[in-house]
């Protein structure tokens, strides 16, 4: 009899401990945290490195022999694609505006250059922000210097595009882009011919067309 009483006090005192418990001790939902981060580098003046690979969609040829007063064009498919590899710096304008200038080396369907343009980059949003994203658009021009026997030193190049800062790690900034470019170069006419033309008067250039994919990362 002891123990069968002893029995209902601890069964009851268990029953009002967990009745305690429903009623007094509050459940605390998991909240997710959320933090700040920093997309835009510390320092208003900075290096980048970066490359691209450069997709052809083809080259416009234009040929003006001023002497006869005629032109000629034609289109021309590229045999292969090309890449770039980079090496700029840049200036924090304000938190959003960025200019900068860049220079490298140019292979594009065996030619190769060597381009020295500006770069105007407008991000958008507050730098600081809870998603690890940031988007951009840019500008860039400038002339190119070619090192092909058949090419005129001098040449220039436009593109615009768009693309995505992305931060990898707490330091590590990749802009990762995508966008259009017009590389313009002269081309030396070739003499071999039977007919008589003054060099002077031939005004070939050739103008292909590109769309760029790369990525840019400030490294100080």
């Amino acid at each position: 009899m002891r123990k069968l009483l002893l029995l209902l006090v601890m069964v009851t005192l268990g029953v009002a401990t967990a009745d305690a418990q429903k009623y007094y001790i509050p459940k605390f939902k998991k909240t997710k945290e959320v933090r700040d981060y920093e997309m835009d580098v510390k320092r208003k003046v900075y290096l980048t490195l970066g490359g691209s690979f450069n997709m052809g969609l083809g080259f416009q040829n234009h040929i003006k022999y001023k002497d006869h007063g005629y032109d000629v064009k034609y289109d021309e498919n590229m045999q292969f694609d090309g890449a770039s590899v980079l090496l700029g710096g840049g200036f924090r304008v304000t938190e959003n505006f960025h200019a900068g200038i860049e220079t490298g080396v140019l292979i594009q369907a065996a030619i190769n250059a060597m381009p020295l343009y500006a770069s105007l980059k407008y991000y958008y949003g507050p730098s600081t922000r809870q998603k690890r994203t940031r988007f951009f658009n840019y500008l860039n021009g400038g002339p190119q210097f070619y090192f092909n026997d058949k090419s005129k030193s001098t040449g220039y190049m436009v593109g615009a595009g768009g693309g995505m800062r992305l931060l990898l790690m707490k330091s590590v900034r990749t802009d990762f882009y995508v966008g259009y470019q017009l590389n313009v170069r002269g081309v030396k006419p070739n003499m071999n011919g039977s007919e008589q033309v003054n060099p002077s008067s031939i005004k070939f250039n050739q103008y292909a067309h590109v769309i760029q994919v790369g990525l840019s990362i400030p490294i100080l």
